[in-house]
């Protein structure tokens, strides 16, 4: 069977604020190329800590250091650490080594990763770093897309904080409303039908597709 990790690593995406990813980490964005960008910008945040700041970091990361934080998120992106996890869970189970043993192994070393992100002392701590009061950064604003990103993030990691589960066609459908909101400043029930969305996103979430949308709506807009 061919290796599924034999492909090419997938493009980065274009550079987008810390604050997005580290929110997209607490929540669903764990695919590679999110992962390795929070790894890149961490790592260069890292270079310019301060002992104390390093301190505090540690302890809101339940004792990791950054460095060992931005090593985790690489490792869970590691074709060779997966490839021979997923070989070590296949033999221990007595299976052939298959597409999901890749795919659980991704799940669990995203998952230990990302863990500290789920304490939003942390994130915060973080951002104020990367934009510190005053400083040029801070003072510069986010595309709107960008924005809606960022709050979609943190919408959804307070509404799984708060015990919320989604299915993967839920989550298919909120994805795409977001990108609606961004695209479009807001989502009805009309741009819902232009994107083809209706059908789908009523399947999904019933009559409570519309108290959604007004939540969305009143979450991702400014």
């Amino acid at each position: 069977m061919a290796n599924p990790q034999s492909s090419p690593p997938s493009s980065l995406p274009e550079p987008e604020a810390l604050d997005s990813l580290l929110l997209g980490a607490a929540s669903d964005r764990r695919d590679e190329a999110s992962l390795r960008a929070l790894a890149t910008g961490l790592s260069r945040l890292d270079g310019g800590l301060t002992p104390e700041q390093r301190l505090r970091i540690a302890d809101l990361a339940g004792g990791q250091t950054l460095a060992e934080i931005c090593a985790r998120l690489l490792e869970a992106v590691d074709p060779h650490r997966i490839s021979s996890e997923a070989l070590l869970h296949a033999v221990a189970r007595d299976e052939t080594l298959g597409p999901q043993h890749y795919l659980q192994v991704r799940e669990v070393l995203a998952a230990r990763a990302c863990a500290p992100f789920d304490n939003p002392e942390l994130r915060h701590f973080l951002a104020r770093l990367r934009h510190p009061p005053g400083s040029r950064d801070a003072a510069e604003s986010l595309s709107f897309a960008d924005q809606v990103r960022s709050r979609f993030a943190h919408w959804l990691s307070e509404r799984k904080q708060a015990g919320a589960s989604f299915t993967d066609e839920q989550m298919n459908c909120l994805r795409q409303m977001r990108d609606s909101i961004a695209a479009n400043g807001g989502i009805n029930r009309d741009r819902l039908i232009a994107g083809d969305l209706l059908r789908p996103a009523y399947r999904a979430f019933g009559e409570q597709l519309w108290t959604l949308i007004e939540e969305l709506n009143s979450a991702l807009v400014a």
